[in-house]
C-alpha cells in the first residue's frame, strides 16, 4: 500500500523510470537479435553485391590438351558444364 501511495504522489519519476527499463529491454533485444542474425544478413548483403558464386574451376591448359567435346583449343579452356553432366550421366 505504501508502494501504491508513494507512486500516485511522484507519477512523473514512476514513468521515467519504467520508460527507461523498458527502453533498455528493448534495446538489449533488438541488439541480441542482430546479432543472432548478423551472418545471414551480412550473407545477404554479399550475395547480392557479388552473386552466388563460391568458386570458379578451370582446367589447366598445360593438363588438358582439348575438351570433352572434342575441341581443341590454343588458350586456357572453360568448363562446359552441359557437356560435363552428358558424359558423366
Amino acid at each position: 500500500m505504501h508502494a501504491y501511495k508513494d507512486v500516485q504522489r511522484k507519477k512523473f519519476l514512476f514513468f521515467l523510470a519504467f520508460s527507461s527499463v523498458f527502453l533498455v529491454v528493448v534495446s538489449t533485444l533488438v541488439i541480441n537479435q542482430f546479432i543472432s542474425k548478423g551472418s545471414l544478413i551480412f550473407l545477404k548483403i554479399s550475395e547480392n553485391a557479388h552473386g552466388e558464386i563460391d568458386a570458379v574451376i578451370t582446367p589447366s591448359a598445360d593438363i588438358v590438351a582439348q575438351t570433352i567435346d572434342g575441341f581443341k583449343y590454343d588458350t586456357p579452356a572453360l568448363m562446359n558444364f552441359t557437356a560435363i553432366n552428358s558424359y558423366y550421366e
